[in-house]
C-alpha cells in the first residue's frame, strides 16, 4: 500500500490541516477535530476497520468540542484579561493629537501604540492607560497639576 494513500497519513495530514487552520483563523474549535483526527490516526495504525476510524473521529470531535472549549475559551479570555491588567495605569506620550474620533499614537516603554480617547490629548503630553480593545490602548489625559 502507498504511503500516501495509508488511512493513518490521510487521518494525520487532515490532523496537521486542522492544527494549521486553527492556527490562522484561531477559532477554539477546528483544534478539537485535529485531537480527534489524530486519533483517529492512531486507530488506523492499531488496525481498526474504517467505520471505527470514523466513530473515533466523531465521538472524539463531539466529546472534545462539547467538553473542554468552553473550558479553553474562558482560559484564553483570562488571559487577554492579565495582559489588559499590565497596561492600565501605564502613563504613556502622545506622539500625536488625539481627540474624540481621532486616534493617534502613545509611546509606552519604548515601543509605538495606536490610542483612542474620550477627551483631547495634545502631543508630547502625559496620559494614563484606562483599557484596552485588542492592540489600541484608550488613554485618559492626566489631570494637570496646576
Amino acid at each position: 500500500m502507498d504511503i500516501l494513500t495509508s488511512p493513518p497519513f490521510l487521518w494525520f495530514a487532515l490532523a496537521c490541516l486542522l492544527l494549521a487552520g486553527e492556527i490562522l483563523f484561531t477559532t477554539a474549535a477546528l483544534f478539537f477535530f485535529a485531537a480527534a483526527a489524530a486519533a483517529a490516526a492512531l486507530s488506523a495504525l492499531l488496525g481498526f476497520g474504517l467505520a471505527a476510524q470514523l466513530v473515533v473521529f466523531s465521538v472524539g470531535s463531539f466529546a472534545l468540542l462539547i467538553f473542554l472549549r468552553r473550558r479553553l475559551k474562558k482560559w484564553l479570555t483570562r488571559a487577554d484579561r492579565e495582559v489588559e491588567d499590565n497596561f492600565t495605569g501605564t502613563q504613556v506620550l502622545a506622539l500625536s493629537e488625539i481627540a474624540p474620533g481621532r486616534p493617534g499614537q502613545v509611546e509606552m516603554n519604548g515601543v509605538s501604540w495606536r490610542a483612542e480617547s474620550q477627551a483631547q490629548v495634545m502631543a508630547g503630553k502625559a496620559a494614563l492607560v484606562v483599557g484596552q480593545k485588542g492592540l489600541t490602548l484608550i488613554i485618559a489625559p492626566l489631570p494637570s497639576r496646576e
